[in-house]
């Protein structure tokens, strides 16, 4: 059986023994300048092991090949001549230094297979001369970019592939500002009417996630919401209306959202893009293993969202998120995904619209559930609802009236005295 890990510092000797093989194996084709000259060196080989960089390629246990998996962005992935790169974001991953054991086959596509169940961007150099590798590049979906030089001035192929997010995809529609009024609603609400198949076809993952969640609150653990601009948004709702609604504690459900609370009102520059600052804002709660996070992103690569999922699935917190597009950097780093594909937005990339649709409908489900199970109804009533106005007032009298065939006058005067319908109906 075929398996992929992070390589540790235990595996340094089969790591030099696995490069050398990688060095002769170039020779073989004439390429005398790759790894030469000790390339790579311990010191490098090691700092990628501590960085958690390294991967091992296991056969049955037996470590087959070796190689490096690497955020950008990186300087010698930047800078390339005689071409561009598909794009000029610096939301791709590197993969480089691969070796592989003589016996082993099938490697690359291994290899490529679990870095994009991780990534949608990957960038990768190989040698001129080595043309089965070119050959296989091209064959696994990659386009030649040009030319890149490494840091000991050697000449690098550079290949690029670069899966388009279905959340950036371009809409079906298209001169919209030519359509009326009507035409625009129409188009709009069938667009709409897709995302109720698409959270239906998420209800096994939804179910998988509360179910997890479900004995983590019962032992007084907390549910975090975090996310950024609309995402972000949608998870301070479904937070805050908690409370009114079923009489839980402040705090036992809470939305965090990139640059704060002033984000809910206006986009605060730069705020999603720190992977260390949503983990860094969940501190200030002092969470523990009882809590779950939940990351909520149309794209699946905010960095403040993925950063916050990844650091506490690390630190021992349950975790899941809600995503538009499959296999996103977000659905890796959770637990359990709930990937809800809605497919291009009416306008192009305007996730606010079915993305955002679809979030909203997850998050209904997901919270309306546990305060079930939690006991926060009974039969089909919010009876331990906040009396935050008169028409909640007028609503759990009514409850009561009805539950214990009194008048509405008596049944006012209780609830008002117990503070709760449950309270009075015992």
């Amino acid at each position: 059986m075929r398996t992929i890990r992070h390589a540790t510092a235990a595996d340094l000797p089969r790591i030099l023994q696995l490069i050398e093989y990688g060095r002769q194996k170039m020779r073989a084709v004439g390429n005398l300048e790759q790894w030469a000259d000790g390339n790579p060196r311990e010191e490098v080989l090691l700092q990628d092991i501590e960085q958690g960089n390294s991967y091992i390629v296991d056969d049955d246990g037996e470590a087959v090949a070796i190689f490096a998996f690497i955020k950008g962005p990186d300087a010698t992935y930047r800078q390339i001549y005689e071409g561009r790169w598909l794009d000029e974001t610096d939301d791709y991953w590197v993969v480089h230094r691969l070796a592989s054991a003589p016996s082993a086959h099938g490697i690359l596509k291994s290899v490529l297979d679990y870095c994009f169940a991780r990534t949608m961007n990957i960038r990768i150099d190989t040698h001129r001369k080595n043309v089965i590798m070119r050959r296989a590049l091209q064959k696994y979906g990659f386009s030649y970019c040009g030319i890149i030089y490494l840091p000991d001035g050697a000449e690098r192929l550079a290949y690029q592939r670069r899966v388009e997010k279905i959340t950036e995809q371009p809409s079906p529609y298209d001169h919209l500002e030519q359509m009326g009024v009507g035409q625009l609603l129409r188009h709009i609400n069938h667009e709409d009417a897709l995302v109720a198949e698409a959270v239906r076809n998420a209800i096994p993952q939804i179910e998988a996630l509360v179910q997890a969640v479900e004995p983590r609150m019962k032992r007084g653990g907390r549910l975090f919401y975090v996310g950024a601009g609309t995402s972000g948004r949608l998870g301070v709702l479904d937070a805050s209306e908690l409370p009114p609604t079923y009489g839980v504690p402040e705090g036992r459900v809470v939305g965090l959202i990139a640059g704060g609370d002033k984000a809910l009102r206006r986009a605060v520059e730069k705020a999603e893009d720190s992977e260390e600052q949503g983990w860094s804002d969940l501190q200030a709660y002092h969470p523990t293993a009882d809590d779950t996070v939940l990351g909520i992103a149309a794209s699946g690569s905010t960095p403040y969202v993925v950063g916050a999922v990844r650091q506490a699935r690390a630190s021992g917190l349950l975790t899941g998120c809600i995503t538009s597009n499959p296999g996103s950097s977000l659905a890796v780093a959770a637990e359990y995904p709930i990937e809800t594909v809605v497919g291009p937005e009416f306008v192009t990339g305007s996730s606010r619209m079915k993305s955002g649709t679809a979030q909203k409908m997850v998050l209904n489900m997901i919270s309306t559930t546990l305060m079930i199970r939690l006991g926060r109804v009974e039969g089909n009533r919010m009876v331990n609802m906040q009396l935050a106005n008169e028409k909640l007032v007028d609503r759990g009298t009514r409850m009561i009236q009805e539950s214990l065939h009194i008048g509405y006058e008596e049944a006012r005067r209780r609830l008002l005295e117990a503070g709760s319908v449950s309270a009075v109906l015992g």
